[in-house]
Formats: structure tokens, C-alpha cells, sequence
């Protein structure tokens, strides 16, 4: 009997020691809430790296990555955040970045050998392997293999014009847009391919909408696909191109960076702290401004959303010397709140939704 309550003794101790080991320690931090997470891009500062910022609490405090891998006198100008750990970045001078651990590490991706290294405007990712890239000088590539080999498209074929929009729906349709210049000014151009590049169309909009220089384009599946660009001229089609919808222009600045959060809501950034958001697929919009939201008068660049309700947009001086900012809305842009702002460019800002 001694020995079967002193084995129950024990027994009764290991259950507790195993309790208490298991028992999460209350001095570890909350998990982070992965809707909260983003990332934003910008110009190289004054000591002339690219700025990568990351935030983990929706924009309220933001800290630098990627100095130990950035190279001097580089701009970072686009980036595709495919989740809370994996973010690809392009800069100038033919440059790509890559984190796989959620910025706690960045490594540089080689891209292949192009005559006068240059910029590289817009990234699209349709899964972790699949990178499409488009630039300046008619810059079109992509890679199966998450950037171990490179398929660099005919430039000739993107006139050799400042491509400074690409969006892959999937791996096989993928559509570019940009400008290139003629006698007369920059005209835009559209392209679109419907077998992963194997084949190229160029689109043309009617009444004459290609005489506008078009910055990006976003969509939500195949049928649903909006361009946008200069002085607030856009065209979208819901019929996967099979005819497009052309309106008059939105404001009399650039529509630099728009966000669709589903085939009616769009929200769009413009020149000179003018925001515009549709609920009807861009049938109307709803007229909002960050003016006097921290330093005015700025070009907004960059924009992406969570929902209807929240969203970030950066922004990048109008003028001469260098300025950025970050403004949030969390009552879906009845107000706009700074959220940051720095001596330098910010260009594009990404959350991290999956």
C-alpha cells in the first residue's frame, strides 16, 4: 500500500511539472495580427540607401529593413507582397530584392543582363515561383523558378517605352501597360498575353484614349481588368477585354496607384493629395482629400487596402527637395490620419492579406 500512494504521489507531480511546462509563459508577445502587417518602398535616403519600412500594427510604428543588402544610390520602386513572410522588391538599375522571412533577412535576386541597367517600375506575382517584371526600355521578363532563369520579351514589340505597370491574373494571361514616345508626345500601350507570353496582342481603347500615357492596371479574375494613368483617365473592362468601358477623366491629375477590392470597389490615388473611390465599378466616384494631412500638396503614389474601410497610401513630394508620407483611413476615407513622414520619397505600400 506504501509503495502504491508514494506512485501516485509521483504520478500526481509529473502531471503537475508537465502542466506547468506546457503553460505559456505571460512575459511572450501577443502573435501579431497578420492584417496588420505591410510594407512600403521609397527612394534611396540620405545616405543614399533604398527605404524598405515594415510596420506590424497597421501603420502606427514602422521600422527599417534590408540595409545590410541594399546597395548604394538605389531607389526602390514597386514591391509584391505575397504573404506575411515572403515580399519581392524592384528597384533601378535593374535590381530585385526578396525576403522569405518576413524582412528579418533580404537577399538580391539576379535578373538577367540588360543594356543600360534599367529601372524596373512593376511587379506581379500569380504564385511564389511565378514573377512577372516590367520597366523601363520596353523591360517585360518573368521566371518560372522564382528567379533561378529569366525570360526577357522582345522590347521592341513594348516599343522600347516605360512599361510602368504589369498585373498576372494567372500564369497565362498577364497584361502591360505603359507609354512610348512618338512625334507628337507619349502615347500609352497596352498589351496583353493570353499563354503566359508566347503571344503578344496590343489592346486599343476607343475614342482615342491611347493618346494618355497609362501608369497601371489592376483586376480582380480574367473578365474584371481596369488601366489607369495620366490626368485621370482610366478604362476597364468586365468581359475579359472583349470590349472596354472609357469615361471622362476623374481629376485633372495622374490616377498613380489603385487598389480593386472587388469587380464595384476601387480606390484610387491621384496628384496633389486627391483620392477617389467608386462602390459601382466605376460608374461614379467618391471624391475624398488628404489635403493638409501632413505635407501638402503632395503626388499620392501608392495605395492598398484591407477592406472598404481601411486603407494606406504614401506619397512622395511635388516638389524639389525629397519628402514622404503615410496616411491611414480606418472609416473608409471620411478622414485621412498621418501616420508617418520622412525626408525622403515613399512610392508604394503593400499589406500583407493572406
Amino acid at each position: 500500500m506504501k509503495k502504491q500512494i508514494l506512485f501516485l504521489i509521483g504520478l500526481i507531480f509529473w502531471a503537475v511539472f508537465i502542466v506547468i511546462s506546457c503553460k505559456k509563459d505571460d512575459t511572450d508577445p501577443p502573435p501579431v495580427d497578420q492584417t496588420q502587417i505591410a510594407w512600403v518602398v521609397g527612394q534611396q535616403d540620405s545616405n543614399l540607401y533604398g527605404n524598405i519600412l515594415y510596420t506590424e500594427d497597421g501603420g502606427e510604428t514602422w521600422e527599417r529593413q534590408g540595409d545590410s543588402v541594399l546597395m548604394s544610390g538605389i531607389d526602390l520602386e514597386n514591391l509584391y507582397v505575397l504573404d506575411k513572410k515572403n515580399v519581392w522588391i524592384v528597384g533601378t538599375n535593374n535590381t530585385l530584392f526578396k525576403t522569405t522571412d518576413g524582412g528579418k533577412t533580404w537577399v538580391q535576386v539576379p535578373t538577367p543582363v540588360i543594356p543600360s541597367n534599367p529601372p524596373l517600375s512593376s511587379i506581379s506575382m500569380p504564385d511564389h515561383n511565378t514573377v512577372w517584371i516590367s520597366g523601363e526600355n520596353g523591360v517585360v521578363m518573368k521566371t518560372l523558378d522564382g528567379g533561378t532563369s529569366w525570360t526577357l520579351f522582345d522590347t521592341n514589340f513594348f516599343h522600347c517605352g516605360g512599361m510602368q505597370g504589369i498585373y498576372a491574373i494567372n500564369e497565362q494571361v498577364v497584361y502591360v501597360v505603359g507609354h512610348f514616345d512618338k512625334e507628337k508626345g507619349p502615347r500609352g500601350f497596352i498589351a496583353r498575353t493570353n499563354d503566359g507570353g508566347s503571344s503578344w496582342d496590343s489592346i486599343q481603347l476607343p475614342d482615342n484614349y491611347h493618346k494618355h500615357s497609362w501608369i497601371g492596371v489592376k483586376a480582380t479574375d480574367i473578365n474584371h481588368v481596369i488601366i489607369y494613368g495620366e490626368t485621370g483617365h482610366y478604362a476597364n473592362t468586365t468581359d475579359g477585354g472583349l470590349s472596354w468601358n472609357v469615361a471622362d477623366p476623374i481629376d485633372p491629375g495622374d490616377i498613380n496607384s489603385l487598389v480593386m477590392l472587388s469587380n464595384k470597389i476601387f480606390w484610387g490615388a491621384c496628384d496633389f493629395d486627391q483620392i477617389y473611390k467608386t462602390l459601382d465599378g466605376g460608374a461614379s466616384w467618391i471624391f475624398q482629400s488628404a489635403q493638409g494631412v501632413g505635407p501638402s500638396n503632395q503626388y499620392l503614389v501608392g495605395i492598398d487596402a484591407l477592406d472598404s474601410k481601411t486603407a494606406l497610401i504614401v506619397g512622395q513630394s511635388a516638389g524639389y527637395s525629397p519628402r514622404g508620407k503615410i496616411i491611414k483611413t480606418t472609416n473608409g476615407g471620411d478622414t485621412w490620419v498621418l501616420k508617418d513622414t520622412c525626408k525622403t520619397n515613399l512610392y508604394k505600400v503593400a499589406y500583407a492579406k493572406e
